[in-house]
């Protein structure tokens, strides 16, 4: 049984060959009733949160984690 009596924020990149596993973690996630979000960047490679100089999206994904932790 996975379960969090917290949020969990799950950021996922749509060219990202572990794109499939982190759905299933949300799944998962989400059949136990913890309270997840998920958020698909369009476009986006794996790694793009940490290269923000050249992948402008990490830094709007950083800020939303961001703001989810504050929640």
């Amino acid at each position: 049984m996975i379960w969090t009596s917290v949020g969990v924020f799950i950021f996922a990149a749509e060219l990202d060959p572990l794109l499939d596993e982190g759905i299933a973690y949300y799944n998962r996630l989400k059949s136990y009733g913890n309270n997840v979000i998920y958020k698909l960047y369009k476009d986006q490679l794996h790694g793009f949160v940490t290269n923000s100089k050249h992948f402008p999206k990490g830094l709007d994904c950083l800020k939303e984690i961001s703001e989810s932790a504050k929640h």
